[in-house]
């Protein structure tokens, strides 16, 4: 019997921290794999995220963040 693969997480709202990365990777002018391999973090996790099947540990966002140029600001 085939795996069920798990439900998708909605799409993130453009102005939470999963929305505001989802964009950026998908913005920038390199391929998942390069990103994740700038930031450290394993392909497949970066990939699960884009797909909805996952969310990111702070940590690996704080990666991201490095590597995508963005930067966590308290308010």
């Amino acid at each position: 019997m085939p795996k069920k693969k798990p439900a998708r997480r909605p799409r993130a709202k453009r102005y939470d921290l999963a929305g505001v990365l989802e964009s950026a990777v998908r913005k920038d002018g390199r391929s998942p794999y390069a990103i994740s391999q700038a930031a450290e973090i394993r392909p497949e996790v970066l990939t699960r995220f884009l797909n909805g099947e996952r969310d990111l540990k702070l940590s690996t966002a704080s990666k991201l963040c490095k590597v995508l140029d963005l930067e966590l600001v308290a308010k």
